[in-house]
């Protein structure tokens, strides 16, 4: 029986890595074309406007490669880290407050903000909102998510942290004031290397990995992330006004109260 669950495991393993290799195949095809076909126009166009449209072009789809490959050596090296290293107690609230304070020295010259809404009626402190986990990933999926709410938001717009506990489950959500998500999209946008981008001037900026590589630490702490768009307040009669923005929600496994209140005790005694 553990033979089998093993060679399944690793079948399962061969077959998610084929898939990504061949992903990642179609995904380096369509810049590297790109680049191809213009080096191949440039000798050949005379005026000088022309010449610098190819090389912008191939300046352009050059970065888009240089993305992609940083994106899918971070997306390779996802499993694998958190598989060696070993977990622990890690203070979800405090992790939001840093990077709610550093998101705010980034936007202090901008009209952009980071605001963070901690609910710790639940619990005294910050013992309702310690997880087991990584603290580096769980760093790494946050950031990213209040990064792309920022890219969607306008620039005078807001991103709101709301941080709640839910019975045995901690409950982040990242809200932006952007355009939110169509509906043929909501079920896509953590599918690998899809990327949704209304503005044209910004196509290719992005690797479309941010959030896949981000679904798959939550899941591998034993979460799960799911997208929505906020609508706005009810204009009478049941009706609405419209979409919002978006929300990313982010469900994560609260450690127990007494484990947590260990981990409190314990970082308290290390500072």
């Amino acid at each position: 029986s553990t033979l089998r669950s093993m060679t399944e495991a690793l079948h399962w393993r061969i077959d998610q890595s084929n898939r990504f290799a061949a992903d990642v195949a179609h995904e380096l095809k369509n810049p590297l074309t790109s680049v191809r076909n213009a080096a191949e126009m440039l000798p050949l166009v005379k005026s000088d406007a022309d010449r610098q449209r190819l090389v912008d072009t191939i300046r352009h789809d050059v970065r888009r490669l240089t993305r992609l490959i940083d994106d899918i050596s971070k997306a390779t090296r996802v499993g694998g880290e958190m598989a060696l290293a070993e977990s622990a107690p890690v203070n979800l609230a405090e992790l939001l407050r840093t990077l709610t304070e550093v998101f705010g020295e980034t936007l202090a010259k901008h009209r952009q903000k980071v605001v963070l809404d901690l609910d710790d009626s639940a619990a005294p402190g910050d013992e309702a909102f310690i997880v087991q986990g990584h603290d580096l990933r769980l760093g790494q999926v946050f950031s990213n998510l209040i990064d792309n709410a920022l890219s969607f938001s306008p620039s005078d717009g807001a991103v709101a942290i709301k941080v709640r506990r839910d019975a045995d489950m901690i409950v982040v959500a990242v809200e932006d004031d952007g355009p939110g998500i169509p509906a043929e999209a909501l079920g896509k946008i953590f599918d690998r290397f899809y990327t949704y981008r209304p503005d044209v001037e910004s196509f290719g900026n992005n690797s479309g990995l941010g959030l896949s590589i981000s679904l798959e630490i939550i899941e591998a702490h034993g979460g799960t992330i799911t997208a929505e768009n906020r609508v706005a307040s009810p204009a009478g009669e049941g009706r609405c006004v419209g979409v919002a923005g978006a929300r990313l929600i982010v469900r994560l496994p609260a450690l127990s109260p007494a484990a947590a209140h260990r981990a409190v005790r314990s970082r308290a005694r290390r500072r």
